[in-house]
């Protein structure tokens, strides 16, 4: 890549969003790359569950589950915490399925979960939640070492499952209909000719080039790897991220230079996160889920005082915001306190079977010890367990509530009934903690986009040659989490539409899309 080499699209990024688009481009016949900043193809999207978000999909109507669209936009519009653009939303909504049935003609094997929407409100269904057959590697040849592996999910052996299995998919989609992929390649800056983006500027280790296209579709992910950029918009409440450590923002930059409209750039998909050992990800710390350890019955999280401060068993987001909004100074967010009899049930579930060692884990005979080891007062830590262990026996949670909800119990321990499928006396010594970080699975706020997922430009119209999707935009639902896949759905969707947009303005016509 020392020359410039011309292509109609040019894709920042690898994850599903981006992946989506150089699908619908490159099967529309556009000369279609793309260029990805890490040596490993798939971003945040390859380390995820892979589940995608897409209500009325032509699985779910094959599976007898009519969309109900007036129902799913009651319940969106319910469990968002801002209002969701409507523009945005019937753009989605529309799109959604036209996306699935295009990767199904493309070749990927999907098939419909029985996952539940995550609120129990109206409208609320199963059947819009899908995901990917699992994936033989060997279909993708020598692409296949590059798929990013997820240190948080089996990666081998064969056949993968999961995110891997999404972009395994998606990539050998994309370059069967003759899109390019280059790794290790960097996008500085765009060029802009004419009052019009025209391609990018690019570092890899040939050098660096100017590729010229005629779009360019940012998909590189959101800043929250970029500390500068998170104490500009997110402030101190963030600690870290369990993403992709390639999200430092490239593209946002790239987008308010070009003039585009941002919005929403506080906003993030908060995650409870643990620090279970001093293992790294490509050079930064190595996080793992809290949702496991804090849902099942046995443990508490207290704050810097030794109190509880809300449900622990809650939905993932409105835990860690509660976590991050609760967090005071540069003192941790919270502390996880469990009982030996959890640790006996549920430590392969809730920690792996990595050792828990100091300074991540720390042991005492007693509560008071304990609060001395991890700085709270040791009478506020005493009595915090006296009062939930009284009520915890019987399987309720005066205080917060906890195992009230459907959604408490469901990610719980499902073998025991009521309450007590997440709530139990922390009683037996020895007595353990960890800390819990306020964390994030990505940033949602960028540049705003239209129903054709082109980017806008401050004084409210597009910018010509440009457009978005995934992290780097502003997201369809914010910091809200209604279901499963509501980051991969939209993602996947908008780049369709991107690449739809793209080939319908470079005039080409064809059957491999819907126009």
């Amino acid at each position: 890549m020392t020359e410039d080499r011309p292509f109609d699209v040019i894709v920042v990024g690898s994850g599903a969003g981006g992946l989506a688009a150089a699908v619908t481009t490159a099967r529309a016949g556009l000369r279609t790359i793309v260029l990805e900043r890490t040596q490993s193809i798939g971003g945040t999207s390859a380390m995820s569950g892979g589940l995608v978000y897409a209500p009325g999909s032509p699985l779910a109507r094959e599976a007898g589950r009519q969309a109900d669209r007036a129902g799913v936009v009651g319940y969106l519009t319910a469990v968002a915490r801002r209002p969701i653009d409507q523009a945005l939303l019937d753009a989605f909504l529309d799109a959604a399925p036209d996306m699935v049935e295009q990767l199904i003609d493309a070749g990927m094997a999907l098939r419909l979960t029985g996952v539940a929407d995550y609120y129990q409100v109206p409208g609320a269904a199963v059947g819009h939640v899908i995901a990917t057959q699992p994936f033989d590697p060997a279909q993708l040849g020598e692409l296949a070492p590059l798929i990013r592996r997820s240190p948080y999910r089996d990666s081998e052996p064969a056949p993968w499952t999961n995110g891997m299995s999404l972009v395994a998919g998606l990539v050998a989609a994309a370059t069967r209909a003759g899109a390019q992929i280059q790794t290790s390649c960097r996008v500085r800056s765009l060029l802009t000719e004419d009052g019009r983006v025209a391609g990018v500027v690019a570092d890899s280790a040939q050098g660096t080039a100017v590729l010229r296209a005629d779009h360019v579709v940012l998909a590189s992910g959101g800043f929250e790897y970029n500390q500068a950029l998170v104490q500009e918009w997110v402030g101190d409440g963030l600690e870290c991220a369990w993403s992709c450590p390639g999200n430092e923002g490239d593209g946002l930059q790239m987008a308010r230079e070009a003039g585009a409209s941002l919005s929403g750039l506080g906003e993030v998909q908060w995650y409870a996160l643990l620090r279970l050992s001093d293992a790294e990800l490509e050079g930064t710390p190595l996080y793992a889920d809290a949702s496991p350890a804090r849902n099942l019955p046995g443990s508490i999280v207290v704050d810097c005082l030794g109190q509880r401060f809300t449900n622990e068993a809650t939905q993932y987001q409105d835990f860690a915001r509660t976590l991050a909004a609760h967090r005071t100074g540069d003192g941790p967010a919270g502390w996880l306190i469990a009982d030996q009899a959890f640790l006996d049930q549920y430590r392969d579930t809730s920690f792996g079977s990595r050792p828990l060692q100091a300074p991540h884990w720390l042991t005492a005979e007693t509560p008071a010890d304990l609060a001395r080891l991890i700085g709270v007062p040791p009478d506020a830590l005493a009595a915090t367990l006296r009062e939930f262990n009284q009520s915890a026996a019987d399987g309720l949670d005066p205080q917060f509530g906890r195992g009230e909800a459907v959604i408490d119990r469901d990610w719980g321990d499902t073998s025991k009934e009521a309450g007590h499928t997440c709530l139990a006396p922390v009683e037996r010594a020895p007595f353990h903690a960890t800390r819990v970080y306020a964390g994030c699975s990505g940033t949602t706020g960028g540049p705003e986009i239209d129903a054709s997922a082109r980017v806008v430009g401050s004084d409210g119209t597009p910018i010509p040659g440009l457009y978005a999707t995934g992290n780097i935009i502003r997201q369809l639902f914010g910091d809200a989490a209604p279901a499963s896949g509501a980051t991969l759905g939209p993602a996947m969707t908008f780049g369709y539409l991107a690449g739809l947009t793209a080939a319908v303005q470079a005039g080409v016509r064809s059957g491999a899309f819907r126009p």
